[in-house]
């Protein structure tokens, strides 16, 4: 079935020449509606009618109380269009504004190209001047509005990185490569566009591996991200060895300092934040710290926090941590124990650089955990603010940059927060 929605202006021939080309089963016609006097374009259904061959298709009006507000007539359209595409699923709709106001024919062609199904139409010919096409010279131009689409979902790709999210970002770029008719640059584009997305959504989900086999893919276009990403999974791999070992591409040896996935959560956070998440964030934030204590157990010690083997222990130590054997026979310590087994082995004259920072920031460590432990993602049942959050960040940023500093860490992999722009696309042949 092929639909034809025009607007109707003064004169019949142009909305007759596009009905006699495009042959549709059904008409709308959209009118301005003057009730008091006879100037209503409606009036003139009845003269584009006479002219048109049998059999003649149904029709419809649609008639306009505010025919020079362009938000009325773009509302009206578009509320127009959504029926039609309701009741007719299946049909073929073309919106023609060859006729009308200029709000009329701004209005029902804003609202057509939201629908990268419906093809535009409109009326044109010979100009003997600016004003006015020659009599017989009219002819019906179609177009799919493809390049409007496609700029409006990049804007929206655009606004949905800027706000780092990722998952509506992979939703609007599957949405422009499914219009009808887009060419192959912009294919190209959207689809970078798109498999970014995916790798920064897996990402964002602590999804290392899934990440790294997309972005993997583009690591010639995507260099420092990639690098970093690289770190951050051996950094996992000090607490889970055998974690991403059938990924291609990963260098044999790690390049980083071991703690870059503390670096990564906290970039996590402050994205969170970015959504005013901020429960979310400071949840972040305390596991940064905890792991930041935890992978220092393992690579200097070679301690799990998670049971702790007392054999790896100074003797003067072994039997206050036996007593903290659970009814699972584990020795789990938590953020602030994991905290004051580092002071312990530095007091024991164990090498532990941390333990008199750590000792020294425990007041400070103890009241932001307090501020966490209130959040409804915690213990308790209250939110987190933006001014609680920010005083949390400051005070774990402080304390992680303060013991990198300490344990004289040094890397050639730089932390890399996840892109808040869209990316330049390759060049075109690249």
């Amino acid at each position: 079935m092929r639909i034809l929605i025009a607007t109707v202006g003064g004169k019949p021939q142009p909305i007759r020449q596009s009905i006699i080309q495009n042959r549709p089963d059904k008409i709308w016609f959209i009118c301005s509606d003057d009730a008091e006097s006879t100037r209503g374009s409606y009036t003139q259904i009845e003269e584009i009618i006479k002219g048109l061959p049998h059999p003649l298709p149904t029709y419809e009006v649609v008639k306009l109380k505010e025919l020079d507000n362009v938000c009325v007539c773009h509302e009206t359209s578009s509320e127009l269009i959504n029926r039609v595409r309701k009741d007719y699923p299946a049909a073929e709709i073309t919106a023609d504004f060859s006729g009308g106001t200029k709000p009329m024919t701004a209005g029902l062609a804003i609202a057509a190209t939201g629908h990268s199904d419906i093809r535009l139409s409109f009326v044109s010919g010979t100009r003997a001047d600016l004003r006015q096409v020659v009599p017989g010279t009219e002819s019906v131009r179609l177009l799919l509005p493809t390049s409007i689409l496609l700029e409006r979902y990049r804007e929206l790709a655009g606004a949905a990185f800027k706000r780092f999210d990722y998952a509506s970002a992979v939703d609007i770029c599957r949405m422009a490569l499914a219009i009808p008719g887009i060419d192959s640059r912009g294919s190209a584009n959207f689809q970078y566009w798109l498999t970014l997305a995916l790798a920064y959504r897996a990402w964002d989900d602590f999804d290392h591996t899934g990440a790294w086999r997309l972005l993997s893919l583009l690591k010639r276009y995507e260099p420092k991200q990639c690098a970093f990403l690289e770190a951050v999974i051996w950094s996992r791999r000090v607490l889970a060895p055998d974690y991403g070992k059938d990924l291609n591409g990963i260098t044999a040896r790690n390049k980083g300092h071991g703690y870059e996935l503390v670096e990564d959560l906290i970039m996590n956070a402050k994205r969170s934040a970015e959504a005013t998440r901020f429960d979310d964030s400071a949840a972040r934030l305390y596991r940064a710290t905890e792991l930041l204590l935890q992978l220092r157990l393992k690579l200097a010690h070679g301690i799990e926090n998670g049971n702790v083997d007392t054999g790896l222990l100074p003797a003067d130590l072994q039997s206050r941590y036996e007593q903290m054997r659970n009814y699972r026979g584990y020795i789990e310590l938590a953020l602030m124990k994991s905290l004051q087994l580092l002071v312990d082995l530095s007091e024991a004259k164990i090498n532990e650089p941390l333990g008199p920072l750590l000792k020294n920031r425990r007041n400070e460590i103890r009241n932001f955990i307090e501020k966490r432990n209130v959040s409804i993602l915690a213990h308790g049942v209250s939110p987190i603010r933006q001014t609680d959050f920010q005083k949390m960040e400051a005070e774990v940023c402080g304390l992680v940059d303060t013991a990198f500093k300490t344990m004289k860490l040094k890397s050639c992999i730089s932390p890399v927060q996840l892109p808040s722009s869209l990316p330049q696309p390759p060049p075109s042949g690249a």
